[in-house]
């Protein structure tokens, strides 16, 4: 099985009565790109020949594009989420069709879980804070969910861990929330995972992981993921495979620096055709037993921070939710 979500949906806004479709559609078109952000002549020009590709493909964006903004009220468009079907972004086996398709979906789930305002927010470029917390030097750290151009191509969202007193960012994982290719059902989809930049090597991941009691930056995202799978209602998760990331046509005559099979087989994840791998249920904790005696006293501090992170992130989606419920009582009142 591939990393693929099929064809657009017979709901979608691509497949509207015919009626008055053609000046529909003629008006959307121009609206969107009156509310496109600022981009060079070089962008432009991109966008121009993509779409040109891929006409069909980018016509139904724009439509979907039109009404995801129009429920959240957003007034500029950024630039490069007009152009997202046009680029490989989280599956380089995916066509322009698919990419629009998943796009759609993403926003459409987005916005029935934490309302208009949270993702007018996100598309700003704002951030939500899920949680924060102290490591055992005292440094304070931070997890965020944001819409970020710098992790384009491996999804739509970004959990990120940064260390708050500098804005260090330590570690990200890039996602999409799409439909499952077989029954449709909606499944969380990583594009990505990263660490701290180059500059830092490894010495800040090191200096985290002791600061967190032994808990590895990746290892607490995935824990996030997981509570996040849970507060957007997805069934499991799927990943990008080495062949399947984005990046890997460009790095494929250079070295490969993330080993994302290794990663996802250690978290105890099958394969799903070469592309993709699907997560298990959930992840699996060490028992206390597997662990020896002088190291006992850092596993507990490691799952007692562990813990409180998870039960924080679960409370702040609540939280979310329970406010775009509000605003959207609100609106329509």
């Amino acid at each position: 099985m591939e990393f693929s979500f099929g064809r657009r949906s017979t709901a979608s806004a691509a497949s509207r009565p015919i009626g008055s479709i053609p000046r529909t559609r003629f008006w959307i078109f121009f609206s969107v790109l009156a509310r496109l952000g600022h981009a060079s002549a070089k962008e432009k020009r991109r966008m121009i020949f993509r779409f040109l590709r891929a006409p069909h493909s980018m016509r139904a964006w724009f439509i979907d594009l039109h009404d995801i903004c129009s429920r959240s009220r957003v007034d500029t468009i950024p630039f490069d989420l007009a152009n997202k079907p046009a680029r490989h972004f989280l599956c380089n086996n995916l066509r322009p069709a698919q990419r629009s398709h998943i796009l759609a979906y993403h926003y459409d789930a987005l916005l029935n879980v934490m309302g208009g305002q949270h993702v007018r927010d996100l598309i700003a470029g704002s951030h939500l804070t899920l949680a924060d917390f102290v490591g055992r030097s005292g440094n304070h750290y931070e997890l965020r969910l944001e819409r970020s151009p710098l992790w384009s191509r491996e999804g739509e969202l970004t959990c990120r861990l940064l260390v708050q007193n500098d804005q260090v960012t330590v570690a990200t994982t890039t996602f999409a929330i799409g439909p499952d290719q077989k029954d449709g059902h909606r499944c969380l989809w990583i594009g990505g995972l990263q660490g701290s930049a180059k500059h830092y090597g490894k010495t800040l991941t090191v200096h985290v992981t002791k600061d967190l009691f032994g808990l590895r930056p990746k290892d607490l995202l995935m824990h996030v993921i997981y509570a996040l799978k849970e507060s957007f209602d997805a069934a499991e998760i799927m990943t990008a495979s080495n062949l399947g990331h984005a990046s890997s046509r460009v790095y494929r005559a250079r070295k490969w620096v993330a080993d994302y099979d290794r990663y996802w087989i250690e978290l105890g994840a099958t394969p799903n055709g070469p592309y993709a791998f699907k997560l298990p249920a959930q992840l699996r904790r060490r028992s206390i037993d597997e662990v020896t005696p002088t190291k006992r006293g850092a596993w507990r501090a490691r799952h007692v921070l562990l813990d409180k992170i998870v039960e924080d992130v679960r409370v702040m989606q609540r939280q979310y939710r329970k406010a775009s419920v509000s605003c959207d009582t609100g609106d329509n009142g």
